[in-house]
């Protein structure tokens, strides 16, 4: 069996508590740590997700969550 490194592990556990977080789950967010980046995917995209003049458009203030999250998650 291969063994996880520490580091690893603990990116592992860190990512799946923020995952099953409220706030990621409301908004169909899921966070992963990749080599040296951090993957967010949102997953189905929604109604209540849309915003700008035409509503085909990701709302700025879900944008920024996304943003928000994306850059607290690299101080954990």
């Amino acid at each position: 069996t291969k063994s996880v490194p520490q580091g690893d592990l603990r990116l592992e556990q860190f990512s799946q508590s923020l995952n099953e977080s409220a706030l990621l789950k409301f908004l169909n967010l899921t966070l992963k740590f990749e080599a040296d980046q951090i993957v967010l995917r949102l997953d189905p995209i929604e109604e209540r997700h849309r915003g700008g003049s035409t509503g085909d458009s990701v709302n700025g203030a879900v944008v920024a969550a996304v943003c928000d999250i994306a850059v607290g998650a690299t101080m954990g």
